[in-house]
């Protein structure tokens, strides 16, 4: 007779599914991706697939995860649950915020399974799980480098970076001339241009500082900041000098 393998004391999995939206946009490990990977592990443990807790567009790097917060949640009340995701990058991409998972496991009694790396139920295998952790959260550090490192060669160049200012010929040429001739700063432009009732390039009522300056730069004017108001006329002094 053929001795049958024990059940596993951890047979419910909650599956945690994460994209950015720049991965929603160009595909690669997709929702649909992951919840086939994990899906199909779940079968092969013989585990049951208690829910599946996603967040779309959102990255690794956010202060928020909905869908991790719930996952979270559930499995801190359920000790025979597993976390399982895809990769381990879908989870965390700092080593403390790994760390952090891992301790809240081990206190509550549940386990973490990413399935490109080593079980982290034994020691080598957490070990190999925060190595992986680290080089995540170096490959994120490198993508922001060289994104960074691209935006400034792109404005070196001229490239008009960010949505551009639609404000009409006209507009532009009196917001100039406000500039230069009465030196107003953009702030005090953008209230000027609100009270007469000329539409944002949003067509909206209100006007901002920061269209006004992107306006007066695109022109070749300089902004200097806290720039001082217009001196008061010699007349002016002389008849608020006190008697």
């Amino acid at each position: 007779m053929t001795e049958q393998t024990p059940p596993s004391p951890h047979s419910r999995a909650y599956a945690y599914l994460r994209v950015s939206t720049a991965e929603q946009a160009s595909g690669g490990l997709g929702l649909e991706a992951q919840r086939t990977a994990i899906t199909t592990e779940c079968a092969r443990r013989g585990w049951e697939l208690a829910a599946v807790f996603e967040d779309r567009g959102i990255s690794a790097g956010a202060a928020s995860r909905p869908g991790l917060e719930a996952a979270l949640a559930a499995c801190a009340g359920d000790r025979a649950g597993v976390l399982i995701v895809a990769k381990l990058d879908r989870l965390a991409r700092s080593f403390t915020h790994y760390a952090r998972i891992i301790d809240q496991s081990t206190h509550q009694g549940w386990r973490l399974l990413a399935l490109d790396t080593p079980d982290a139920t034994s020691p080598h295998g957490e070990a190999m799980q925060a190595i992986a952790a680290v080089f995540a959260r170096l490959e994120q550090r490198l993508i922001s480098d060289r994104t960074k490192d691209a935006l400034a060669a792109a404005r070196l160049r001229g490239v008009q970076l960010g949505r551009p200012t639609l404000v009409s010929e006209n507009v532009a040429q009196e917001i100039m001339r406000l500039f230069k001739r009465r030196r107003m700063s953009a702030r005090a432009i953008a209230r000027h241009l609100t009270e007469e009732g000329v539409p944002s390039p949003t067509g909206g009522e209100r006007w901002n500082g920061a269209t006004v300056a992107r306006v007066i730069t695109r022109n070749g004017g300089t902004l200097k900041r806290g720039r001082p108001p217009a001196k008061k006329s010699s007349s002016g002094a002389a008849r608020n000098r006190p008697t």
